[in-house]
């Protein structure tokens, strides 16, 4: 039984790290950003990158035009992918708690009891599953921050390319 679940565990931690970004599609909303000003900060989504500019979008919805040098530091807030990593790790689990189940020899007299111990050797995969699947992503899950103050201006257009990628409006003009 202890070598069923420790297969079943060995699994599942193959498969996961792997299906994590699975089941997820881009949006079509930019990534939130926090910005460090020379003087305050500014919060909001991301709309748009000009090579002298970061474009968020206001309060009421309007563009805020931020100039480059007014900026310190710019936080990307990536969204944890919990739910598909859990969904995955419960379907990853199935077949973990069928092997299980097979391994301990869950058998019966009648079918009754039969599907009753398989139900729960497939519960429990699945659940093991899922609270992989919430452990990974939560592991994986991690905000970015990027640094403008004081770098190159070939830094800096690397550091824009790469926002351009969470913005809404991908070539923004």
């Amino acid at each position: 039984m202890a070598l069923g679940i420790g297969c079943c565990l060995a699994f599942q931690s193959a498969c996961l790290p792997l299906a994590v970004g699975l089941g997820t599609a881009p949006g079509h909303k930019g990534a939130t950003v926090s910005i460090a000003l020379t003087q305050g900060s500014q919060k909001g989504e991301l709309i748009g990158v000009k090579s002298d500019a970061l474009i968020l979008a206001g309060e009421n919805g309007d563009p805020v035009v931020i100039p480059l040098f007014d900026i310190k530091s710019v936080r990307v807030f990536r969204k944890p992918r919990v739910l598909p990593a859990m969904a995955i790790g419960a379907v990853v689990g199935i077949p973990a708690g069928v092997a299980a189940a097979k391994i301990s020899g869950a058998e019966a007299n009648d079918m009754g009891d039969a599907i009753g111990k398989g139900s729960l050797f497939l519960l429990g995969g699945m659940a093991s599953g899922a609270i992989a699947g919430l452990l990974v992503a939560s592991a994986l899950h991690k905000d970015e921050t990027y640094v403008l103050l004081d770098k190159s201006e070939r830094e800096i257009q690397e550091i824009l390319t790469q926002l351009k990628e969470r913005a809404r409006v991908k070539s923004y003009q």
